[in-house]
């Protein structure tokens, strides 16, 4: 679902791992005062849900900054996750997409749009 929508955005394959630390830290006080539902609708995650924004933050950005600092949940901030993302995550270390994802990405949104187009639906 989050390829379709992210590719009928163009942002596809966008890495917004720094983008989403750096707007969480810069808007919310902590992490439980995080409104998902809000983040979700801002252009610049145009493509993604709820779902996939937490899931992001959760399973990489705050498990990554947690190992960083040797310490459990309780301790990381907003900053320290910033922090340990934009410093990991640099122009440098893009990561990259492999060609088995890029072809699988094709595949679903080509049948996605002959379905559109066979069955006269608009997107």
């Amino acid at each position: 679902k989050t390829w379709l929508l992210q590719h009928f955005s163009g942002t596809l394959n966008l890495d917004i791992r720094r983008m989403l630390a750096n707007y969480l830290a810069e808007n919310f006080e902590d992490i439980d005062s995080v409104d998902w539902v809000s983040v979700a609708s801002r252009p610049e995650f145009a493509g993604q849900t709820q779902t996939s924004l937490r899931y992001l933050f959760f399973t990489f950005l705050f498990k990554r900054t947690k190992e960083k600092m040797n310490g459990s949940g309780e301790e990381v901030t907003l900053k320290h996750i910033a922090d340990v993302t934009n410093e990991q995550f640099k122009e440098s270390r893009l990561r990259k997409i492999r060609e088995k994802t890029l072809t699988r990405q094709k595949e679903i949104i080509d049948y996605f749009e002959k379905f559109v187009r066979s069955n006269r639906q608009t997107i």
